[in-house]
């Protein structure tokens, strides 16, 4: 099954963590690939790491957080990838994440793999589309496919056997208040 998850609303990732830590529980293995973020942010991500389970791994493959174990994020959110801020590393990461993605899939030694942001990285940069076609195309009928991100096109849509689309109705960001550990990330 190909699961969607997307839009501008605040759920994502967490929608996909909880498929993802259900299909562990029920014996189920999980491949967890990050795009265009850190690993060691997400609270779902690292308790994942707390678990310690071969049955469930998480890799990432985006530019690292210069401010572990601080307020997210002091800084310029220099660990946050956009178009605009799009760099050589950038590129460097997704093709290994792509390349790994495509390498798992092929092995078929995975129940269940969680794409997240993948959608993020169609929109930031367009050359991994024809890869991320091919990882949908490519994927074996057993296999349960999830991705996450804010942009997702027809044509995405079309591939999937379930999209939910996210939506923002109240957050307290729009107020001023900062994201919160355990919360927001």
């Amino acid at each position: 099954m190909k699961l969607i998850f997307t839009g501008p609303g605040k759920g994502k990732t967490s929608a996909a963590a909880g498929i993802a830590f259900r299909s562990w529980g029920h014996g189920r293995k999980v491949l967890v690939l990050l795009f265009l973020k850190d690993q060691r942010i997400s609270g779902e991500w690292k308790a994942a790491h707390y678990l310690d389970s071969p049955r469930l791994v998480v890799k990432s493959f985006g530019r690292p957080c210069p401010y572990l174990g601080q307020t997210c994020c002091p800084g310029q959110q220099e660990c946050i990838v956009t178009r605009s801020r799009w760099e050589i590393e950038d590129e460097e990461w997704a093709r290994a994440g792509l390349t790994l993605a495509e390498e798992e899939i092929k092995a078929d030694r995975w129940n269940l793999i969680v794409l997240d942001e993948i959608l993020n990285l169609w929109s930031t940069w367009p050359a991994a589309q024809p890869q991320i076609k091919n990882i949908l195309n490519d994927a074996p009928t057993g296999l349960d496919l999830i991705l996450t991100g804010r942009s997702c096109t027809a044509e995405l849509v079309d591939s999937a056997d379930l999209v939910t689309r996210m939506e923002m109705i109240k957050h307290p960001y729009t107020l001023g208040v900062l994201a919160r550990e355990g919360i927001d990330y």
